[in-house]
């Protein structure tokens, strides 16, 4: 038996039919049970250590020491634009590969092991152009860090009201008679191996269609954002098979008490629902954090909603079309200073939730982790520490100091 510390080299490479356990750390989040205090893995899967000690009665090949830090499962981005000078929506065919790639590797020093990468509205020359290049690895092994987990196609089918940063001449509002085939006019041909998530307006003529279209025919995820609904056609999208709200009070008509709108769906009493929300201390404020909060806490779904210029400092920046301009942590369209996406890490949206709403630790994790999974339906892979998902976990402080990031139990990121 081999023992190890989290930071040696050897835990760079993945140690075929091995059994490695991880201990003295503190585990924290969906899928552990009371009193669990290590992880056991094999083939870059969870084991279920009481079975593998008392039912199997094997031993650890490798044992490695966490030197006390708490391991939680890695973090799941949903909403990605962008990062590292990369954007999504306007890099070249030729340096697609390379760019996705470069994000992947880069969001693991955040503890990020899996993302979608994310495409704001565009023509449909764009779509057909991005979608078919995307290589998925929900499940399988991605060797340059995250895992791709198909992309998030944040419109054109949104409200033009509330386009938000996304240039009107890409709206689309209206799904028309044949809804499938209007959708297939703008996106191609898609399918649940490279989209796993679209943002659409419910309000649009022929959303409900088109919502079952994507969920029923497709076996795309369905959000509802960008958006101009009322309470009664969000419940109405919810009853098509809408599960979330993409980045909640941002691009949506504001709550009032007679039309509360999309803020009221998540007190329905027929349906439950995620949300995606920015913690990032300038899309949303404290309070309306609380307020989300206190009326949902078990929908909250942390999002970035990073764009390129994450990791690259104040300056010029692209986001699809238009140029972003970026100072500290904010982020406006050059042209009109519309707030443009964010410049945000997980560890810091996670932090900011902590103080903005007084909640534990554990929860804020959840909230990163295993309900992001859930809006995909992928929580028995990612986002847990069950039995049976994928080894994609993280090492941090009490402060969300990420201190070792890893993917299918390898190494991808370590804290200098």
């Amino acid at each position: 038996m081999t023992r190890l510390t989290y930071a040696d080299p050897v835990l760079k490479e993945f140690h075929h039919d091995k059994i490695i356990r991880f201990y003295n750390c503190q585990l924290i989040g969906h899928g552990i049970t009371n009193g669990q205090d290590e992880l056991w893995i094999k083939n870059g899967k969870i084991l279920s250590g009481q079975h593998i000690f008392y039912v199997l009665k094997c031993k650890s090949d490798i044992d490695v020491d966490c030197k006390g830090l708490i391991l939680t499962a890695g973090f799941v981005d949903i909403q990605v634009n962008g990062a590292f000078g990369v954007d999504f929506t306007s890099c070249s065919t030729e340096e697609f590969d390379e760019g996705v790639n470069k994000v992947a590797k880069g969001l693991t020093q955040f503890g990020v092991t899996a993302f979608c990468p994310t495409l704001v509205s565009s023509a449909p020359d764009i779509y057909r152009g991005r979608i078919s290049l995307l290589k998925t690895q929900s499940s399988s092994f991605n060797t340059a860090g995250a895992r791709v987990l198909g992309w998030h196609l944040e419109g054109p089918f949104i409200s033009i009201e509330n386009r938000g940063c996304h240039v009107p001449n890409n709206v689309v509002g209206d799904f028309g008679e044949n809804q499938s085939q209007t959708i297939e006019s703008i996106y191609g041909n898609v399918t649940s191996d490279n989209v796993a998530l679209v943002t659409l307006a419910p309000e649009l003529p022929g959303s409900s269609e088109a919502i079952r279209y994507l969920k029923k025919t497709r076996g795309i995820c369905v959000s509802m954002g960008h958006t101009s609904a009322s309470l009664e056609e969000g419940e109405k999208a919810m009853d098509a098979g809408v599960t979330c709200i993409t980045h909640m009070f941002n691009a949506m008509n504001p709550f009032h008490h007679r039309r509360p709108g999309l803020l009221g769906v998540l007190v329905s009493p027929k349906h439950s629902i995620f949300y995606g929300i920015i913690a990032d201390g300038f899309h949303n404020s404290e309070s309306a954090l609380r307020v989300a909060h206190s009326t949902c806490p078990e929908g909250m779904v942390l999002v970035t909603d990073c764009i390129a210029a994450v990791g690259m400092g104040d300056g010029k920046h692209r986001l699809g079309d238009q140029n972003v301009i970026v100072n500290g942590n904010k982020a406006h369209i050059e042209e009109n200073m519309i707030v443009a996406g964010s410049v945000a890490t997980m560890p810091h949206c996670i932090k900011t939730l902590i103080n903005s709403v007084n909640c534990n630790l554990e929860h804020a994790i959840k909230c990163a982790t295993y309900n992001p999974a859930s809006v995909l339906d992928r929580q028995e892979i990612i986002g847990t520490l069950g039995p049976g998902a994928n080894a994609d976990f993280v090492l941090m402080d009490q402060d969300v100091n990420i201190y070792a990031t890893f993917i299918s139990s390898v190494r991808h990121f370590l804290h200098n």
